[in-house]
């Protein structure tokens, strides 16, 4: 799923350079359009463990995927800045 990601950010940024318009999808629109089926499927149609549903289905609607992306590239910037310092300190 992750890896198709770029994809998606790589069309929104073609939509935004030609008509500059951005559109800011959720997690859960990424989920839903590129994520395994019998996730999608349950994202869509639950079967069971509705609660555990309703609070994915809460907390991947109200993530934007830029947010997620800022936070991830923050968190990738640590641990590189980790790993060097423990590359330092040997």
């Amino acid at each position: 799923m992750l890896h198709q990601k770029p994809i998606i950010v790589w069309q929104n940024l073609q939509l935004f350079l030609k008509y500059g318009k951005w559109e800011d999808y959720t997690l859960l629109d990424l989920v839903l359009r590129r994520g395994p089926d019998g996730l999608v499927n349950w994202l869509e149609y639950p079967t069971c463990w509705y609660g555990a549903h309703k609070i994915i289905h809460f907390a991947l609607g109200s993530i934007s995927t830029f947010a997620f992306n800022i936070v991830l590239g923050v968190s990738m910037f640590n641990m590189a800045h980790k790993d060097e310092e423990k590359d330092e300190g040997k």
